[in-house]
């Protein structure tokens, strides 16, 4: 049984719901892709990497705000096939355009964790016609923090590196394997900037159930705040 709670949040009233399988405290959009904590963080825990000489190629985590790196307690679904009985398999991405030849060496993610496997397949990829195309290369994150706490930073280092190119579309995506199968987690949106909307993508499959506009396609989609996250390197 689901039951419909109205919520409000800045610049937000939309009916949600709370599905029995799903930790307490947590609710989800009508639509099932928004994921929200009913109480805020009892506790406040950074690990921001320090001043490592990196350029950040791109960047919206809150560094200047010690208790708002990000939304601490609204994010975007992300499931595997098998997260939640009838939801559809749910994935994200970003995309960022460089301004310059660089070469990545860290991807900063504020991904948290609900409930599942806790883990996730950070890749960075290639553009196809504004959504991501060709994986250029995969890490998996482990040990997530906790949807509604405050406010760690999934951090991958790549020693090294994966070349980017000026002007040209690459993209952030968070995605599960078959190991991450009943993973559900969420990505955080940034509170940078609470005006531009984020160039994303979703991916959406209801083979295992669900309903999808697109199956097993990812497809463009729009934020506002956007998806926080970081692309750095030399």
């Amino acid at each position: 049984m689901l039951r419909k709670t109205l919520l409000a949040l800045p610049g937000l009233v939309f009916a949600a719901t709370t599905v029995a399988a799903m930790p307490p405290g947590i609710e989800l959009s009508r639509d099932h892709h928004q994921a929200f904590v009913l109480n805020p963080p009892v506790s406040i825990v950074h690990n921001l990497p320090g001043d490592t000489g990196l350029v950040a190629i791109f960047d919206n985590i809150g560094k200047k705000y010690p208790h708002g790196t990000y939304w601490c307690c609204t994010g975007n679904s992300m499931m595997g096939p098998d997260a939640l009985p009838g939801f559809s398999e749910w994935w994200l991405a970003a995309a960022f355009t460089p301004t310059s030849d660089h070469t990545v060496t860290q991807i900063e993610v504020a991904a948290t964790y609900i409930q599942g496997t806790n883990s996730m397949t950070l890749s960075i990829a290639n553009d196809s016609g504004g959504v991501p195309g060709q994986v250029i290369k995969s890490w998996v994150i482990k040990k997530l923090p906790a949807l509604g706490s405050c406010c760690i930073v999934d951090v991958q280092d790549d020693k090294g590196g994966v070349p980017v190119t000026a002007g040209t579309q690459y993209w952030i995506t968070l995605t599960t394997d078959a190991k991450e199968a009943n993973t559900w987690s969420a990505w955080q949106y940034n509170d940078t900037d609470q005006v531009d909307a984020g160039i994303t993508a979703v991916y959406c499959s209801d083979d295992n159930g669900g309903d999808c506009d697109n199956n097993d396609q990812w497809t463009p989609e729009s934020y506002t705040p956007a998806l926080a996250f970081a692309v750095k390197g030399k």
